[in-house]
């Protein structure tokens, strides 16, 4: 008897039943998204530097060919590679063994990114009328915001008596910043090494024409038309300027970097563009970064660039998260200032992280009812738009205090905050009564903190032990 061959659908289902004949399943592929850190650059023939040698490298192995290779700007040996269809399991095993010899420090692969910590707004959009101009409150007669309230008002008047002794430049790491908007349009940083628009690196930065700060999601210089599609950004660096009050101009500087890119108020952000963002403050002279981004999971590339601002100095306040529970990172890192947000009537806002690892509460609802500038989309609370407060106090402080007391502040803001009470009200009420007791033994503010000021280095471990402590 002649035996048939299947039809090609009865092919099709035999090979559905039938075990794989190489034996196990192969791997599905899928895109993947890896930083890697080398010890030392590839040694690969007839090679130049940078993303032209990794790439050769990994061409030895035709598995891993056809990957995208950016190199991070600030960080040298450290590349973001994603692929377009690799099998995962394969390439971590892969680069596991590049790591046992001794070419790699370090392979960490992106998985949900990080967000935003400001809720999507689930009300009615803000309509004009909340909008009204506080940029000149006592000229025009208009109410401050609800988060202005006495004691930074007190803060304020620091300023006042003491003339500000630097200009303070805050980096707002966020979704951009729109500097057009009322409260922003005379307080944009603007990088004077480079010149605009000659499509030339002028200041060899590795940054063309980044006369106000870079898109890192697009890879480009700002776009005025562009600067902030979510809006969030614009916000955060609002209630800095806000907080900061009437004649910011005259000291202080918002350097907008857009690491966000999203819609309708959610914003997700790359980890390699955020540690790259953080690189670049530290480099173009900030003072303070704000960073209203959270995730629960963690990135060493991050790590890295915090560590490297605080070593550099910088003080970097960090949104606690909207969790509910634990502190996200990477406002759970030792060394920065980890902002929870307070409710309207003074407790803790129930999407706020809380616990020991909180340094300070801010207010944190109903935080754009006021604001000039368009916000709809957004919600109003959040421990995003807490951690501006913090930083618009702080970046006061380091106006009268003068150049190089930043690690000084540091040490005050985590010195200042205790279980019994970190409210940051309460915080500064204390702060200030501190700091008006040294002036009447200083003749100012710099040579008041000048006495008691600590090594940057050895700020790091203060911050640890204290959270340890907690």
């Amino acid at each position: 008897m002649t035996r048939r061959r299947p039809g090609r659908l009865g092919a099709l289902l035999l090979g559905c039943l039938l075990p794989w004949a190489g034996g196990a399943m192969p791997e599905p592929t899928q895109a993947v998204e890896a930083y890697l850190r080398f010890a030392k650059p590839p040694q690969v023939q007839a090679s130049g530097g940078g993303c032209t040698a990794v790439l050769a490298w990994l061409a030895t192995d035709p598995r891993w060919a056809g990957a995208g290779c950016v190199a991070m700007r600030g960080a040298p040996l450290v590349f973001r590679l994603q692929w377009p269809a690799v099998a995962p399991r394969q390439l971590r095993d892969w680069l596991a063994s590049q790591q046992a010899a001794g070419l790699l420090l370090r392979a960490e692969f992106r998985g949900d990114g990080m967000q935003l910590q400001s809720l999507a707004s689930t009300d009615m959009p803000l309509g004009p009328a909340d909008f009204a101009s506080t940029l000149q409150p006592a000229q025009a007669g208009a109410a401050e915001p609800a988060f202005v309230d006495t004691t930074v008002l007190r803060a304020r008047s620091l300023l006042a008596v003491y003339a500000p002794a630097q200009t303070v430049t805050v980096a707002v790491i966020d979704s951009g910043v729109r500097v057009a908007d009322p409260l922003l349009a005379s307080l944009a940083w603007r990088n004077a090494r480079d010149l605009p628009g000659n499509g030339v690196d002028d200041d060899a930065n590795g940054y063309a024409d980044d006369q106000r700060g870079w898109d890192f999601v697009a890879d480009a210089p700002v776009d005025d038309n562009a600067a902030d599609p979510l809006g969030h950004g614009t916000a955060v660096a609002s209630i800095i300027a806000a907080t900061a009050g009437p004649g910011a101009a005259a000291w202080l500087r918002i350097m907008g970097l857009r690491v966000a890119s999203g819609s309708s108020g959610v914003g997700s952000v790359s980890p390699f563009d955020l540690a790259e963002a953080i690189h670049y403050a530290v480099a173009h002279g900030a003072q303070l970064i704000n960073i209203s981004v959270g995730s629960a999971q963690s990135f060493e590339i991050v790590r890295d660039a915090v560590a490297v601002a605080l070593a550099r100095g910088v003080r970097v306040v960090v949104s606690a998260g909207n969790s509910g529970a634990e502190v996200l990172f990477p406002a759970n890192l030792p060394g920065v200032v980890a902002v929870g947000a307070l409710a309207g009537d003074g407790s803790i806002w129930a999407g706020s992280a809380r616990g020991d690892g909180i340094d300070l509460y801010a207010p944190g609802t109903d935080m754009l009812r006021g604001l000039p500038g368009q916000f709809s989309g957004l919600g109003s609370n959040g421990t995003s738009f807490a951690a501006p407060v913090a930083t618009g106090l702080s970046a006061m402080l380091l106006a009268v205090a003068g150049p190089g007391s930043g690690c000084s502040l540091s040490r005050k803001l985590l010195l200042g905050a205790r279980p019994a009470s970190q409210r940051l009200d309460d915080w500064l009420a204390r702060l200030l009564n501190q700091l008006e007791a040294d002036l009447a033994s200083a003749d100012n503010l710099a040579q008041a903190w000048q006495q008691q000021r600590p090594v940057c280095g050895a700020q790091l471990s203060v911050a640890s032990l204290l959270r340890r402590a907690r």
